[in-house]
């Protein structure tokens, strides 16, 4: 609706972005919409599952990756979209405290969310952490063949099974 100059949009805005047609000057709207999403995010509404169930790969890209590229893409969008944006992340973000108030889900038959006991740690750790196990050395060839050759010489020198 913002390329095909629908009526009113180039005078329909507010504040600081009158003109919905064209990308915000000031980047306001790309911050709040990256912000909000972030939100959205960290709460597990948008995905389906709680920043506990991601691997720890997968909870960096949606918590820290996805509202940058959203920041950096929604700079050069018209200003429409990105209050269309704004709009729907506050609204989920409403929804989503209001179905963690344990009255609305006693009354809406909403079952009680199964908590973990997870001790996990930061995200970067974890990752951090797995990339230092993958990091260690693997044996070379050569050991490899002369563990064979140890446990081939000791399945040999065993008594036979009946």
């Amino acid at each position: 609706m913002a390329a095909v100059s629908y009526p009113g949009f180039s005078t329909g805005g507010a504040l600081w972005f009158t003109d919905l047609t064209s990308c915000d000057p000031y980047w306001a709207l790309p911050v709040i919409s990256a912000a909000t999403m972030a939100m959205v995010m960290r709460v597990g509404i948008e995905s389906g599952a709680s920043a506990d169930q991601m691997t720890p790969w997968m909870r960096l890209g949606m918590q820290y990756g996805l509202p940058v590229i959203i920041l950096i893409s929604s700079s050069q969008f018209a200003s429409g979209l990105c209050v269309y944006w704004c709009a729907s992340n506050i609204v989920s973000l409403f929804y989503a405290g209001f179905f963690k108030v344990p009255a609305v889900r006693k009354m809406l038959n909403i079952p009680d969310v199964v908590k973990t006991d997870s001790t996990r740690a930061s995200a970067l750790s974890e990752v951090w952490k797995g990339y230092k196990n993958k990091k260690q050395v693997q044996p070379s060839l050569s050991d490899l063949r002369i563990e064979d050759a140890k446990r081939f010489k000791k399945a040999g020198q065993g008594k036979p099974r009946v």
